[in-house]
């Protein structure tokens, strides 16, 4: 079963059995037959980070409001324009164009270079 690791250097979710006592005893509020259910339950707002690799990058569009950009939901460096994961909170768009439009009006056309 699944379990928040609060101690590690990661905000995850772990199944090794290392689970401290109190959950063990309370299974029901805090292990999970799932690492999904585990993150929403526990990491809801930074679930990516919670899932690490094994969550599935949606391929659209976002806005990254360091860079003011809309920048792809994949991870960086696995193809052109990928700006990391997308927050639960980011609104995704399914092409670039869209994103700039919406999320950056005022300067489209720097939006839409990276």
């Amino acid at each position: 079963l699944w379990f928040p690791d609060w101690e590690g250097l990661v905000d995850t979710c772990k199944n090794d059995g290392s689970e401290p006592e109190y959950m063990a005893l309370n299974p029901g509020s805090w292990m999970h037959s799932s690492k999904q259910g585990c993150c929403e339950a526990n990491f809801g707002w930074m679930l990516n980070e919670c899932l690490g690799s094994s969550a599935n990058a949606t391929d659209k569009w976002f806005m990254d409001w360091n860079l003011f950009k809309c920048k792809k939901d994949c991870d960086v460096g696995t193809g052109p324009s990928c700006g990391g994961r997308a927050n639960w909170w980011d609104g995704l768009f399914d092409t670039r164009s869209a994103c700039c439009a919406e999320k950056a009006a005022w300067n489209p056309t720097d939006c839409l270079v990276d």
